[in-house]
């Protein structure tokens, strides 16, 4: 689509919501669920992924009832503070992964430890402008950006699953608990922080072109929970799940244990670290885009642009003041686990009790 109605199609919402929805995931959750389940990996994604699902169409109805009452998600000036600081420390901790994924990748010209946030700001730096330049752009035009890098995201795990295969423990998919169910869902609740870009949904839905159905979109992002599911079992069956659970970067790591035939290229991992920076690209340009968009909401006349730089700028001002991405890991997901997957399901039910109130009055 080319028009400048302010409206995207359906495959536009939906690749806009799987991109960081999957770069989320599959960059985060390998090592998080392994250092979380250990032995219990199996039973421990099974109910990571039940949990997935409840939350998906928990968002999926609460989209549908605004659609319907023909109401903005966010009307209070109170919650869409909430919503905007939310936002920002989200940002702060995939500006932090940027940082780490770059270190781990030995990207050139990268100080030895870019896991080290101050040093690793500098070298993210062009990325971030990138990122910037992007969330600038219009609805339509954020649209066509995902739409020309949705496969990009894709392309380093046809690698694992090709060349990696051979070397796979396929023992990791035997089902095997050694912790009570209680255990099991509450370290599956501690995965779900990772889970929050689903939560846009509620920000892209009123901008669907009239006539079209979300129902696709929907199934769409339940498979890409399903496939970085998958992908986090077949990923840990080649590194193992106890080494797994020690390599916070295992994501990247992974791509060390695969070799190219006739030997084309030693470090793979170096060859794709512009895949792994594609998904950061797109976690770090959407929480900006939207960020910008509540600014504008809450304050009319609001320009664009330093909404964006003063966002970005709050955010980087956080990763300066954790020292490393272990600690910054580990602090966001205690966070959102506490406040911010609670909030995304307590904020919008607010919404709708307002309004029953008002309607009552």
């Amino acid at each position: 689509m080319f028009s400048q109605n302010g409206k995207l199609s359906e495959k536009q919402l939906r690749r806009m919501l799987i991109l960081p929805l999957y770069a989320s995931l599959i960059l985060v959750v390998p090592h998080v669920s392994a250092w979380l389940f250990g032995a219990s990996i199996v039973p421990g994604l099974l109910a990571f992924f039940v949990m997935s699902l409840l939350y998906v169409a928990f968002i999926w109805w609460v989209a549908r009832w605004y659609q319907n009452n023909r109401l903005c998600v966010v009307q209070n000036r109170l919650l869409l503070l909430i919503q905007i600081v939310r936002l920002i420390v989200r940002l702060a901790f995939y500006i932090g992964l940027t940082i780490a994924v770059l270190g781990e990748g030995e990207v050139p010209f990268a100080p030895q430890n870019t896991k080290q946030n101050a040093g690793g700001l500098l070298v993210a730096v062009p990325l971030l402008a990138i990122c910037v330049y992007a969330a600038w752009q219009k609805r339509e035009q954020q649209g066509r950006i995902y739409e020309l890098m949705f496969w990009l995201l894709f392309v380093p795990f046809i690698f694992v699953v090709l060349f990696g295969i051979r070397r796979m423990d396929f023992s990791v998919f035997v089902p095997h608990c050694d912790v009570s169910f209680g255990i099991l869902c509450y370290r599956a609740y501690l995965l779900l922080p990772f889970l929050l870009p689903v939560e846009n949904y509620l920000l892209l839905r009123p901008y669907l072109q009239s006539g079209e159905k979300s129902r696709k979109t929907c199934y769409a992002i339940m498979g890409t929970i399903f496939l970085a599911v998958l992908l986090t079992l077949g990923i840990l069956g080649i590194y193992g799940v106890q080494a797994g659970g020690a390599e916070e970067l295992l994501t990247v790591a992974i791509m060390r244990c695969i070799r190219l035939p006739f030997q084309l290229t030693e470090r793979v991992d170096a060859f794709l670290i512009w895949f792994f920076l594609v998904g950061c690209f797109v976690l770090i340009a959407q929480t900006l885009f939207f960020a910008a968009e509540l600014v504008a909401v809450s304050i009319r006349g609001a320009k664009r642009i330093w909404s964006i730089v003063v966002i970005l700028g709050s955010a980087i001002v956080v990763v300066i003041f954790l020292p490393d991405y272990s600690s910054m890991l580990w602090s966001y997901r205690t966070y959102a686990a506490i406040m911010d997957v609670p909030l995304s399901l307590i904020l919008p039910m607010v919404g709708m009790l307002g309004k029953g109130e008002s309607a009552h009055a």
